[in-house]
Protein backbone atom coordinates (compact mmCIF):
# COMPACT_ATOMS: atom_id res chain seq x y z
CA UNK A 1 0.00 0.00 0.00
CA UNK A 2 1.48 3.67 -1.09
CA UNK A 3 -0.65 6.68 0.21
CA UNK A 4 -0.19 10.02 -0.56
CA UNK A 5 0.19 13.46 1.67
CA UNK A 6 0.96 16.71 1.33
CA UNK A 7 2.58 18.85 3.71
CA UNK A 8 3.98 22.40 3.08
CA UNK A 9 3.37 22.08 -0.36
CA UNK A 10 5.72 18.75 -0.75
CA UNK A 11 4.70 15.29 -1.58
CA UNK A 12 5.01 12.91 0.95
CA UNK A 13 4.72 9.07 -0.23
CA UNK A 14 4.03 6.14 2.61
CA UNK A 15 4.80 2.87 1.58
CA UNK A 16 4.07 -0.15 3.79
CA UNK A 17 6.32 -3.02 3.38
CA UNK A 18 5.22 -6.37 4.10
CA UNK A 19 7.83 -7.06 6.97
CA UNK A 20 9.80 -4.32 8.75
CA UNK A 21 11.98 -6.14 10.94
CA UNK A 22 13.96 -9.11 10.38
CA UNK A 23 11.89 -11.78 12.73
CA UNK A 24 9.36 -10.07 13.52
CA UNK A 25 7.06 -11.18 9.96
CA UNK A 26 3.77 -9.74 11.84
CA UNK A 27 4.74 -6.49 12.03
CA UNK A 28 4.96 -3.91 8.75
CA UNK A 29 7.61 -1.86 8.08
CA UNK A 30 7.29 1.92 6.84
CA UNK A 31 9.31 3.79 4.26
CA UNK A 32 8.75 7.48 3.45
CA UNK A 33 9.39 9.42 0.24
CA UNK A 34 9.55 13.53 -0.22
CA UNK A 35 11.65 14.79 -3.09
CA UNK A 36 15.13 13.33 -3.31
CA UNK A 37 14.77 11.46 0.10
CA UNK A 38 13.83 8.00 1.17
CA UNK A 39 13.60 7.34 4.80
CA UNK A 40 15.14 4.06 6.07
CA UNK A 41 12.82 1.34 7.58
CA UNK A 42 10.91 2.27 10.12
CA UNK A 43 8.24 -0.40 12.27
CA UNK A 44 5.73 2.80 12.42
CA UNK A 45 4.14 5.19 10.21
CA UNK A 46 4.41 8.25 12.83
CA UNK A 47 8.41 7.68 12.84
CA UNK A 48 9.12 7.42 9.18
CA UNK A 49 7.07 10.53 8.34
CA UNK A 50 8.46 12.58 11.57
CA UNK A 51 12.06 12.24 10.40
CA UNK A 52 12.04 13.01 6.98
CA UNK A 53 9.92 15.80 7.69
CA UNK A 54 12.52 16.95 10.27
CA UNK A 55 15.18 16.68 7.74
CA UNK A 56 13.41 18.46 4.98
CA UNK A 57 12.33 21.47 7.24
CA UNK A 58 14.75 21.61 9.73
CA UNK A 59 12.30 21.86 12.85
CA UNK A 60 10.90 19.43 15.28
CA UNK A 61 7.42 19.38 14.02
CA UNK A 62 6.05 15.82 14.82
CA UNK A 63 3.05 14.43 12.98
CA UNK A 64 0.50 11.21 13.36
CA UNK A 65 1.17 8.55 10.57
CA UNK A 66 -1.89 6.86 10.97
CA UNK A 67 -3.76 10.07 10.69
CA UNK A 68 -2.13 11.36 7.59
CA UNK A 69 -2.43 8.10 6.24
CA UNK A 70 -6.22 8.67 6.66
CA UNK A 71 -6.61 5.52 8.81
CA UNK A 72 -9.14 7.88 10.46
CA UNK A 73 -11.66 7.42 8.03
CA UNK A 74 -13.71 4.99 7.52
CA UNK A 75 -14.07 5.06 3.97
CA UNK A 76 -10.26 4.06 3.60
CA UNK A 77 -10.51 1.62 7.22
CA UNK A 78 -13.42 -0.54 5.01
CA UNK A 79 -11.58 -0.45 1.79
CA UNK A 80 -8.37 -1.54 3.20
CA UNK A 81 -10.59 -4.42 5.68
CA UNK A 82 -12.83 -5.67 2.11
CA UNK A 83 -12.17 -9.11 1.74
CA UNK A 84 -10.20 -9.82 4.89
CA UNK A 85 -11.31 -12.41 6.74
CA UNK A 86 -9.01 -11.47 9.97
CA UNK A 87 -7.35 -8.07 10.92
CA UNK A 88 -5.11 -7.59 13.63
CA UNK A 89 -6.85 -5.55 16.59
CA UNK A 90 -6.40 -3.90 20.09
CA UNK A 91 -8.15 -3.79 23.45
CA UNK A 92 -7.58 -2.30 26.80
CA UNK A 93 -7.23 -5.37 29.70
CA UNK A 94 -6.69 -4.12 32.90
CA UNK A 95 -3.80 -1.68 32.55
CA UNK A 96 -2.86 -3.46 29.50
CA UNK A 97 -3.34 -2.59 25.78
CA UNK A 98 -3.33 -6.28 24.37
CA UNK A 99 -2.77 -6.28 20.53
CA UNK A 100 -4.35 -9.66 18.39
CA UNK A 101 -2.55 -10.29 15.42
CA UNK A 102 -3.72 -13.56 14.93
CA UNK A 103 -6.21 -16.69 16.37
CA UNK A 104 -5.68 -20.46 15.05
CA UNK A 105 -8.41 -23.20 14.88
CA UNK A 106 -8.60 -26.67 14.57
CA UNK A 107 -11.69 -28.88 13.98
CA UNK A 108 -11.70 -30.47 16.82
CA UNK A 109 -15.01 -29.73 19.28
CA UNK A 110 -13.78 -30.65 22.11
CA UNK A 111 -10.64 -28.48 22.16
CA UNK A 112 -13.51 -25.37 21.38
CA UNK A 113 -11.34 -25.76 18.23
CA UNK A 114 -8.27 -24.37 20.03
CA UNK A 115 -5.55 -25.33 17.55
CA UNK A 116 -4.60 -28.66 15.44
CA UNK A 117 -3.41 -31.06 16.86
CA UNK A 118 -3.55 -29.21 20.34
CA UNK A 119 -3.73 -31.20 23.64
CA UNK A 120 -4.08 -27.65 25.52
CA UNK A 121 -4.66 -23.70 24.54
CA UNK A 122 -1.87 -21.43 24.59
CA UNK A 123 -1.16 -17.59 24.78
CA UNK A 124 1.26 -15.81 24.06
CA UNK A 125 2.33 -12.49 25.27
CA UNK A 126 5.03 -10.19 23.97
CA UNK A 127 6.30 -7.21 24.82
CA UNK A 128 8.89 -5.28 22.96
CA UNK A 129 8.53 -7.35 20.06
CA UNK A 130 9.97 -9.79 22.73
CA UNK A 131 7.74 -13.20 24.12
CA UNK A 132 7.36 -12.50 28.46
CA UNK A 133 4.98 -15.02 28.67
CA UNK A 134 3.45 -18.12 27.73
CA UNK A 135 0.54 -19.33 29.42
CA UNK A 136 -0.95 -22.99 29.08
CA UNK A 137 -4.23 -24.34 30.34
CA UNK A 138 -6.44 -27.08 29.15
CA UNK A 139 -8.82 -25.72 27.17
CA UNK A 140 -9.48 -21.77 25.98
CA UNK A 141 -11.23 -20.78 29.30
CA UNK A 142 -8.87 -21.52 31.03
Amino acid sequence: MKTLFILQNTYFFITVIQSGHTGFLQQPGYICEAGDLKSTVFNNPSATVIILYQQLFKNGTKFSGPLIMSHDKIEIREQLLRNVNFHPFCCFIGKFWLFVYGISISSDEQLYYAGPDKKNSIVKMYQDFELKYTYIGNDPND
